[in-house]
């Protein structure tokens, strides 16, 4: 169910994107990008480790890094989004931007979320 959530936010990412017209890229966008990329990467490691009980240090690791990507996730939306209604640009863009980033941070939740589910197995199954 978590990693069913992780898609679909990605989906709503991707299609607001289009529904948003969003043409321009912002250095925040792109790091926001670059963590969920890096998030959902160690999730899909944590995924294919998690059977392998020797692989269960690993497992949990991965877990600790995708709560350490999500944290810094969280500060680089609150600089973004700070730094939309600083500049004095459009309130437009600034408004969809801010739904944008919302998105990608919630991607980042999921991947969080599942990485809690996965260290919960860990527990029950140890």
């Amino acid at each position: 169910l978590d990693l069913d959530r992780v898609l679909d936010t990605l989906q709503s990412m991707a299609n607001a994107i289009r529904m948003y017209n969003i043409s321009d890229s912002t250095p925040e966008a792109r790091a926001l990008a670059s963590l969920a990329s890096d998030a959902c990467l160690r999730l899909n490691r944590a995924v294919i480790a998690l059977p392998d009980k020797k692989r269960n240090s690993e497992t949990t690791e991965l877990c600790k890094e995708i709560d350490a990507i999500e944290s810094r996730a969280d500060r680089v939306q609150r600089k973004a989004i700070t730094q939309l209604f600083r500049d004095g640009g459009s309130v437009w863009t600034a408004l969809k931007m801010r739904e944008f980033y919302a998105l990608q941070e919630e991607v980042l939740d999921c991947c969080e979320d599942a990485a809690k589910t996965i260290e919960e197995i860990l527990i029950e199954n140890s």
